[in-house]
């Protein structure tokens, strides 16, 4: 067995085991989402983004493709008054993510005034089959959030930097406004602080 056809069949392996335990509730995109979580190398080779990643910057442009084969380039793209991003890299993520998302789903649908995107950051390594990991989370995320949900395949190694991203096991959260401008910043499980905090941006952009 060829390298290739390993990863493949290691990957779908792996996503038919966390696709079975999958439930139909919000989005639920990382039990779906294995391959993020097999270590593909990443550079970290500095490229022109400009942007520290901090509160007041520019979120730097990140184009991926969601499931609904819509390309979509951030921050260009987003409509929003407030817009979330949740960015992951790994599996051991996901329980965190659900932290967030709760929240999102239950108080702040999506809607015109919200836009709402996880974003599974995949190694360019798993970028040949990436139709085919695509194809099997479309099979494990129910239709009405495939909008909502953009892969991207590439170096990640530019966006930990520029956003100031240090572990990978974590998950970040951004609220940008309708110009790109990072206006909160999270990292990690959703706390009563963050909580708190994250609720105050989003009231201040829609209000």
């Amino acid at each position: 067995m060829n390298l290739s056809s390993s990863n493949t069949y290691r990957t779908k392996k792996i996503i038919m085991r966390f696709t079975k335990k999958q439930t139909t509730r919000g989005l639920l995109v990382f039990s779906a989402l294995v391959p993020l979580l097999l270590w593909g190398s990443s550079s970290r080779k500095n490229q022109s983004i400009n942007t520290s990643g901090e509160i007041g910057d520019p979120f730097p442009t990140l184009k991926a493709e969601t499931l609904s084969r819509k390309t979509v380039v951030f921050p260009t793209d987003l409509r929003g008054k407030a817009n979330i991003l949740i960015l992951v890299f790994k599996q051991d993520a996901q329980r965190l993510v659900n932290t967030w998302a709760d929240i999102i789903l239950d108080e702040y649908e999506p809607q015109v005034e919200i836009t709402y995107h996880e974003v599974p950051m995949i190694s360019t390594l798993y970028k040949p089959i990436g139709w085919q990991i695509d194809n099997w989370m479309r099979g494990g995320i129910p239709d009405q959030w495939h909008d909502n949900t953009a892969t991207f395949y590439g170096d990640r190694g530019p966006y930990y930097e520029q956003l100031n991203m240090t572990e990978q096991r974590s998950c970040y959260v951004f609220v940008l406004d309708d110009k790109g401008t990072i206006r909160y910043r999270a990292e990690g499980p959703k706390s009563l602080e963050a909580e708190k905090e994250f609720r105050e941006a989003v009231a201040t952009l829609i209000n």
